[in-house]
């Protein structure tokens, strides 16, 4: 699940063609980079291993069968992201991250689904997005101004085949952005007194067993 390896996100209550092989002891086995797939985006293989006979859709070249496919089960998701001032939010990556009512993804492990990279205006296109729930996320940083600023939509609803434009994704500065910022620096600098105090205390102490 983690950058570009392989992986699959198994929903609870979805149905699911799973691909499996058999070892030699006739126990079946399978791995993350199978052709696993939710039931209704496998009709063309459910088809083959029932022997039912191939639909049009099926006896199409691999780039028009592809862009029928999308055409039909995926969605583009499209917008502007802009902080509170009107400012456009430039050449930042968002990210969409897929609603679950099963209690995953499990903390720590990835959760964004999509991601893209806002245009000079602010405008971005998170392409090919199945149906489902989703969240927007995005985090922008000042450096003249040592601001960040965050962002989010949630609740955004994809079904398959309608796109979603007019996205209005509004960034405000991120409050506890400097309270982080200064409790780390407040941290490190009581750390280097104590080790300093440390210090100075472990040198009188020799100096007294040496006398």
């Amino acid at each position: 699940m983690w950058g570009g390896d392989c992986g699959f996100d198994f929903e609870t209550g979805q149905d699911y063609l799973v691909y499996a092989g058999r070892d030699d002891k006739g126990i079946l086995w399978t791995t993350h980079c199978s052709d696993t797939e939710l039931t209704e985006f496998a009709e063309t293989d459910l088809r083959i291993l029932r022997g039912e006979p191939p639909s049009p859709t099926d006896l199409l070249d691999e780039k028009n069968y592809w862009e029928q496919f999308n055409a039909q089960h995926t969605s583009d998701l499209r917008g502007r992201a802009i902080r509170s001032d009107g400012t456009p939010v430039s050449e930042d990556q968002l990210e969409l991250s897929r609603e679950r009512h099963d209690g995953f993804p499990l903390s720590g492990y990835p959760s964004g689904v999509g991601w893209a990279t806002t245009e000079p205006d602010g405008s971005f296109c998170v392409e090919r997005v199945r149906r489902g729930t989703y969240n927007l996320s995005l985090k922008d940083y000042d450096p003249n101004t040592d601001t960040q600023f965050v962002g989010s939509l949630s609740k955004i609803h994809v079904e398959g085949g309608k796109n979603v434009g007019g996205l209005n994704l509004v960034l405000h500065k991120d409050r506890l952005y400097q309270v982080r910022k200064h409790v780390v620096l407040l941290i490190l600098i009581a750390g280097g007194v104590a080790l300093v105090v440390g210090m100075a205390w472990l040198l009188r102490r020799r100096r007294r067993v040496v006398s």
